[in-house]
């Protein structure tokens, strides 16, 4: 998931669009937010039919583990 690291350098109230082809995403994506705590703004199309995606980072984020984004991060321990 491309995303993960991205999300962790942004500031909490940033929005972010990610336009996605893996048709996976529609699910992944929101499934991710919930995970991590990060919210869930909606999907729509781009000009050119892929899908996009709206994110907004927060601050009371959980942070998920490095290698596997999917998976949050042990407590007490860094994942960057």
């Amino acid at each position: 998931l491309v995303l993960a690291p991205v999300a962790r350098r942004l500031t909490p109230g940033s929005r972010l669009r990610l336009v996605a082809t893996d048709p996976a995403a529609a699910v992944d994506l929101p499934a991710w937010c919930h995970l991590t705590g990060h919210l869930f703004l909606g999907s729509g199309r781009q000009p050119d039919g892929r899908a996009h995606y709206d994110i907004e980072t927060t601050n009371s984020a959980r942070m998920t583990q490095p290698d596997e984004p999917w998976r949050l991060a042990i407590t007490g321990e860094d994942p960057s």
